[in-house]
């Protein structure tokens, strides 16, 4: 009982958030919500209600189908403005739970993108990803520092402190496969020290999804406490999600860059 309310809870707060979003946009602006949930039972591995029935799942339902996004965000403290929920989903990826709104492929999601401010629930991290900051379609050509066939990084920053943010903003020059991106730390032996490698964009911006001038921006985490005193490299790249063969990298002067990576900082600690 006290886990089926702790759900119950929980689906309280995702109407929260919802009202929260609103709130972060300019006025005016209309906003889409991506993937939320109808229904959900779980968080990941181990977060399971013990079911006391047979065939009845346990569970939380969130927003019921009858029910309106606007409505919702509204009730729950957003402002009174123009609100959808849409499903999006393609045969590599789906959301794995039940969800809110209408289906719509990734080229409505571009669409979206560019009418409106869109924000994607992630059920693991319990909150709503802000996609439109993340990705702007048909974006202004840059200039490029580093391109990996097909796409470009024209930005790359670096914060150091117990964690090493890197923001790396790539730009598509044409459709590509699916690719990972992957941050690495090296230290003074050439080893391998720390490390972050995903999907774009947190995982909710696929290189597939992308089209010509498409702008990314793509922010990776990596903890630092644990790596002891002495002097590190940082290096970005991109591989092949399926092979894991690295993309050739070349600079902006077009020589092909040594171990196909682009080296963002040198760090001491």
């Amino acid at each position: 009982m006290r886990c089926e309310l702790a759900y119950q809870g929980m689906a309280g707060e995702v109407g929260q958030m919802m009202a929260s979003a609103t709130r972060s946009v300019p006025p005016g602006q209309e906003v889409t919500f991506v993937n939320l949930p109808y229904f959900f039972s779980s968080r990941g591995k181990g977060t399971e209600c013990r079911n006391p029935f047979v065939f009845a799942p346990t569970g939380a339902v969130v927003i019921p189908p009858y029910a309106d996004a606007r409505d919702f965000a509204f009730y729950n403290g957003g402002p009174d403005i123009s609100t959808s929920a849409v499903t999006v989903r393609d045969a590599e990826r789906q959301p794995g739970w039940q969800t809110f709104g209408d289906a719509a492929s990734v080229e409505q999601l571009r669409q979206r993108l560019a009418t409106s401010h869109v924000f994607v629930f992630d059920l693991l991290q319990w909150r709503l990803f802000d996609l439109s900051t993340a990705w702007q379609p048909n974006a202004q050509q840059c200039p490029a520092r580093a391109t990996l066939s097909g796409v470009q990084i024209y930005n790359l920053q670096s914060t150091i402190s117990n964690s090493l943010v890197v923001t790396l903003t790539w730009q598509s020059a044409t459709t590509v496969p699916d690719r990972k991106v992957f941050v690495h730390v090296y230290d003074s032996s050439g080893k391998v020290a720390a490390q972050d490698d995903g999907v774009p964009a947190q995982g909710f911006a696929p290189t597939s999804w992308w089209r010509p001038g498409d702008v990314i921006t793509d922010t990776h985490i990596i903890p630092l406490a644990n790596l002891p005193p002495g002097t590190y490299r940082v290096t970005a790249g991109m591989y092949d999600a399926i092979t894991g063969t690295r993309i050739e990298a070349r600079g902006a002067d077009g020589a092909r860059l040594p171990d196909d990576e682009i080296i963002i900082a040198e760090m001491t600690r």
